[in-house]
């Protein structure tokens, strides 16, 4: 009996044994396909994510996590041993000669590698659930680059405050967007660029990146961004093939994982930062996104405004000292120090740059080998050629120059002209090529540096002499050419122009202003070749007394200010000028309008006559209305400033719809006097 169950025995265990090997040949083939389809799970979700890992290194500039290392390597490891089991399982399928109950055939080898596939196929599936582990697949990397590219940097002199009120308003947790404006040349890029690179030298920040971009007038969004991109990653092929909307998300998905600094140099006109793919701060909160900053630089105020900066710094001008330091550093002490007149000579040039960094760069580098004062001395000349009259303008005066030149023929009436002109002076002050005056709300002023530009520009870059000014009004040359002359103002000069005489001067002149010049008498031919004039000016000349013979031929004259003048009376030629829009006769205190003069002035929209006494009266003297009734029939007057010398003619005046509706309503008011007491009375 024990030798029975030792037999028993014996071949229970060979049966348990070959049973075992016939169950894994047999589930060979369905292994194998188990295998194949777990295999291929896998090659799925590694696709998946290594497609994720490369987006985020390529594009966000992230990092694969350790983790996600380590289990790529795995499946790249495990998915090779798979291919090869497989490979072996498909042989040992195609030699297969018996049933699937018959294990006889098969080989010791086959055997292993039917023995092996459920722990494989658990192996494939453990990856696949560690995979779903993951929180993420790649982060942020240490910073392994300069924060920021050093950009060329000359002499910084004058911008310490600028700058202090710069990283002041950087450091303000609550500004997100800070712009720097001022005029052309005053110094904001050199400004943008030393906070660029003082980031080279900051330890105590956690920017990602800072990038800097120029804009410049003519804005190209397409190269912008491309700018940008190419701070973030290297730009790739499909990257240039998109548009600018297609670009604009890919560059906002990368931004708003970063805290980088955008500076922006020249700014024109409101750039939409949004569209083009840089998150912006949260406008109402003032909540900045992620921590980042944009800063820009512009010459208008308004910009500012519509780029949403919440910070604005003006840069300035330098002050005498500084201004002399820069000119020095660009001279060079070797020139400067080549002759003892020198020096005194270049303290002379750089004041009459006017403490505007550009020109004083530009004058001094080309002043840097001049070792002769002669030269100087010649620089000093022609930089006086357009000399120092930044003084006060009144900005009705301007606008009505404008109105006569033609410039705001587009609109209807004085008025809307008016009021363009006021909003096109307020964007030059907010360009800052217009300034506030010293004395009134009521006044502006232009810097030098600017008129002197200006005139440049205006003169096509110095190579015609379209205009003159007060201090060539003996070039003859000049007149010969000229389309504009302006002798104003002549309280400083060293001559007086009591006598103007017949100046050749071109049959193509349109603007003629003589104010203020002492001015007292004209040559009787003077205007007898000037028949396009459509601008002429000669107000503020106390001591002028009557116009010259021939103001009658100026048919196409459109302006026309006698104000503040000593004329005695208007000659009756004037009533020629039928082309005549603006006469202004303010503070003509003794002056005779004949009749019929006014009446026959046409093309009349605007008159103006305030602060005088016998406004009214003929050479007679008998008819005080004569002049309100003569206005009252001008078919095209609009704008009306009138003061009244009795009660009379301001019953003359409050009877006529007409003239009401002409009342200058930026008055607000016209006055009566009488007897010397005066009256104000509004007009609602």
């Amino acid at each position: 009996m024990e030798i029975c169950g030792a037999i028993l025995d014996v071949i229970t265990r060979l049966w348990d044994c070959t049973s075992n090997r016939i169950d894994y040949i047999h589930n060979l083939e369905n292994n194998l396909t188990s295998l194949k389809n777990a295999r291929d799970q896998l090659g799925s979700i590694y696709k998946d994510v290594n497609a994720e890992i490369e987006f985020a290194e390529q594009h966000q500039h992230l990092g694969r996590t350790n983790e996600v290392s380590n289990w790529l390597t795995n499946v790249n490891a495990k998915e090779k041993e798979i291919g090869r089991i497989l490979q072996d399982g498909e042989q040992a399928i195609h030699v297969r000669c018996l049933g699937n109950c018959c294990p006889k055939r098969y080989s010791r080898t086959t055997y292993k590698l039917a023995k092996s596939l459920p722990s494989r196929i658990l192996e494939v599936k453990s990856l696949i659930d560690r995979k779903n582990e993951f929180n993420i697949v790649a982060h942020y990397l240490p910073q392994q680059h300069s924060l920021a590219e050093e950009l060329p940097l000359g002499m910084t002199v004058g911008l310490e405050s600028s700058f202090d009120q710069l990283r002041s308003c950087f450091e303000d947790d609550s500004v997100g967007i800070i712009g720097l404006y001022g005029m052309g040349g005053v110094g904001k890029t050199t400004l943008l660029n030393k906070f660029n690179n003082d980031f080279l030298a900051m330890n105590n920040h956690d920017f990602d990146v800072v990038i800097w971009a120029k804009v410049s007038q003519e804005a190209d969004v397409d190269k912008l961004q491309e700018d940008i991109w190419t701070h973030l990653h290297p730009i790739d092929d499909n990257w240039r093939g998109k548009d600018f909307h297609q670009r604009a998300v890919p560059l906002f998905n990368t931004m708003k994982r970063k805290k980088f600094v955008l500076l922006l140099d020249d700014v024109w006109k409101r750039l939409d930062l949004l569209k083009l793919g840089v998150p912006l701060s949260d406008g109402h909160r003032r909540r900045r996104h992620n921590g980042s900053k944009v800063i820009f630089t512009t010459r208008s105020e308004e910009v500012c405004g519509s780029m949403g900066a919440h910070r604005l710094i003006k840069v300035q001008c330098l002050t005498t000292e500084e201004a002399f330091k820069l000119f020095q550093e660009k001279v060079g002490e070797d020139t400067l120090n080549s002759h003892p007149s020198i020096p005194h000579l270049a303290e002379e040039v750089a004041e009459e740059c006017k403490g505007l960094p550009l020109a004083l760069i530009t004058v001094g580098r080309a002043m840097a080998n001049k070792r002769n004062p002669k030269l100087w001395k010649r620089a000093i000349k022609n930089l006086k050629s357009y000399p120092s009259k930044d003084h006060n303008i009144r900005m009705d005066e301007l606008i009505e120059l404008w109105i006569g030149e033609g410039f705001l023929d587009e609109f209807g009436d004085t008025y809307e002209a008016r009021y363009e002109g006021e909003g096109i002076i307020n964007d030059l002050k907010l360009a800052c090529l217009l300034e506030n005056g010293d004395t009134t709300e009521d006044c502006v002023k232009m810097h030098d540096a600017i008129r002197d530009m200006s005139l440049w520009v205006a003169c096509e870059y110095g190579s015609s002499n379209k205009f003159v000014v007060f201090d060539e009004v003996f070039n003859l040359s000049k007149w010969k050419e000229a389309e504009r002359i302006s002798l104003w103002n002549s309280s400083d000069w060293h001559w007086r122009l009591n006598y103007l005489y017949e100046q050749p001067f071109s049959h193509g002149v349109l603007t003629m202003i003589v104010r203020d010049a002492m001015l007292q008498k004209f040559s009787d031919g003077f205007f007898r070749i000037g028949q396009v004039i459509k601008v002429l000016d000669l107000s503020h000349n106390s001591k002028l007394m009557e116009l010259p013979a021939g103001i009658g031929e100026l048919v196409e004259l459109q302006y026309l200010n006698l104000s503040d003048t000593g004329i005695k009376t208007l000659p009756d030629e004037l009533q020629k000028l039928k082309s005549l829009r603006c006469l202004l006769l303010n503070s003509t205190h003794s002056l005779i309008i004949p009749r019929m003069v006014l009446s026959n002035l046409l093309s009349l929209q605007l008159f103006s006559r305030l602060d005088s006494e016998s406004i009214g009266e003929s050479p007679d003297k008998s008819d005080r209305s004569l002049v309100l009734q003569e206005l009252e029939y001008l078919e095209h007057l609009s704008d009306l400033s009138i003061g009244l010398s009795s009660v009379e003619n301001l019953q003359i005046l409050l009877a006529s719809a007409k003239l009401l509706r002409c009342i200058n309503p930026s008055l607000n008011s016209f006055f009566l006097r009488n007897s010397g007491f005066e009256m104000a009375c509004s007009i609602s």
